[in-house]
């Protein structure tokens, strides 16, 4: 089952307003989305920040208060989001740190056991750092007063 255009942005939309990580792993998380193409792609993202590290954990922790695994199975996702320590280098993952790198994590959106084996297309910083984030549920809620 592929989730309705408004379920795709109350996700976002719950994403948006989680107290749980930073603006970088938001515009990530949304990169994701929108470059699966509503679960039809699946895609992968990797970040160096201390943001994208911890910011991807906390969303997901059952201590945190987003529970990002629980609201994809709300929307019926078909694809699972998965994040890990390590790298993708010739389409393989390599977990550990990249060379150079104080952090290094990467998060994957596809099926949900084809992670690390999977046919996965690469979402940029660049793509993710265009994106703005207003709320595509209620987009006048974050107009400029």
């Amino acid at each position: 089952m592929i989730p309705t255009e408004k379920q795709m942005h109350a996700l976002m939309h719950l994403i948006l307003e989680s107290k749980d990580c930073g603006e970088e792993t938001k515009r990530a998380l949304w990169a994701l989305l929108i470059g699966s193409e509503n679960f039809t792609k699946p895609v992968y993202f990797t970040g160096y920040s201390e943001d994208i590290a911890y910011g991807t954990h906390e969303m997901f922790s059952s201590k945190g208060t987003t529970h990002l695994h629980e609201l994809m199975l709300c929307v019926a996702a078909p694809y699972k989001l998965e994040h890990h320590g390590g790298y993708m280098k010739n389409g393989k993952f390599i977990p550990g740190l990249e060379d150079g790198k104080e952090h290094t994590h990467t998060i994957f959106l596809g099926p949900t056991d084809k992670w690390i084996d999977g046919d996965f297309t690469e979402i940029s910083a660049e793509v993710a750092d265009k994106i703005e984030l207003k709320s595509p549920l209620y987009p006048k809620m974050y107009q400029a007063q």
